[in-house]
């Protein structure tokens, strides 16, 4: 188990960097999770009311607050409310999804509305979720590596492939892997001086989570785009952005994913700005000759 001394190394922390930094059980993760994904009640609500809402018992609630670091649950509620506070952006309540119409029910203007709602939701509950810190530190650490590998398996390839390309104008060294056939030997290479970005949801594939071990066994940086701090695939990372894919379909939301990147890819192009002028007017003179834009 990682044990954390709140007192140096998590006294900047929130609790969603905290959570990914530490060994849980299915039952303490549980406890996590709901903490995260329900924080503007959770943090005024005593470990007894958590633990009977959740089914599982008291000291499971109070041993995850401790492997955060915190002496006791009302220590831990105290921070958390004082987190919460200083938020500017609080989630809408959850229940919102729950009201709406399914798939099923919805005409085709219904339909319309409440995906549009349904994507609103995502971003206002990413924002409250990822402290815009945490970009920050991202674009750093694909400013400084040598190189940067961008990997993603079967539906995230091709937001992989958008990130790697985004990446690819305002830095050299952007490697795109996305080909589960090939990818030990693309990663190969792969040195403590170079940065992975790994993109994987549930079901968080094996082929994820071979990249991060290879990164891990390698000493890189690791940052992992996912849908909750307490995946597998976050054991090891240096930075971790969440975001919200709930749906009311069969299809998974890519709207905070989405958002994510385009965050990720401007504050990089920032950073390099004059490299990137200089490679979009390269890139522009040669496209304009092919026809393609």
């Amino acid at each position: 188990m990682i044990n954390i001394n709140r007192s140096k190394k998590g006294k900047d922390m929130n609790i969603a960097e905290l959570s990914y930094r530490v060994e849980l059980t299915k039952n303490e993760k549980k406890v996590l999770d709901f903490l995260l994904q329900n924080a503007d009640k959770a943090c005024f609500m005593s470990s007894s009311s958590i633990a009977r809402q959740l089914e599982v018992s008291d000291s499971s609630v109070i041993r995850t607050v401790k492997k955060l670091g915190f002496e006791s649950f009302s220590v831990f509620k105290k921070a958390y409310q004082k987190e919460i506070s200083e938020k500017k952006i609080l989630p809408i309540n959850n229940q919102m999804f729950d009201n709406l119409k399914s798939i099923d029910t919805c005409n085709e203007l219904e339909l319309i509305n409440t995906t549009q709602k349904m994507a609103m939701q995502h971003i206002i509950n990413d924002a409250a979720m990822n402290d815009p810190q945490r970009y920050i530190e991202i674009s750093k650490i694909i400013v400084n590596a040598e190189n940067v590998y961008v990997a993603g398996f079967r539906t995230f390839s091709g937001l992989a492939h958008r990130l790697g390309g985004l990446l690819n104008v305002s830095r050299s060294g952007v490697h795109i892997i996305t080909e589960a056939s090939n990818y030990v030997d693309s990663l190969a290479n792969l040195t403590e001086k170079d940065a992975i970005v790994l993109i994987s949801y549930f079901r968080y594939s094996s082929n994820a989570q071979v990249v991060l071990e290879m990164a891990r066994d390698i000493g890189c940086k690791i940052i992992v785009l996912t849908d909750k701090f307490t995946a597998p695939v976050t054991k090891g990372a240096s930075v971790v952005i969440v975001n919200d894919i709930g749906n009311m379909s069969f299809s998974t939301s890519m709207v905070g994913l989405a958002l994510s990147i385009d965050i990720i890819s401007n504050l990089v192009s920032k950073a390099n700005a004059s490299v990137t002028e200089s490679r979009l007017k390269r890139i522009d003179h040669y496209l304009h000759k092919t026809g393609q834009y």
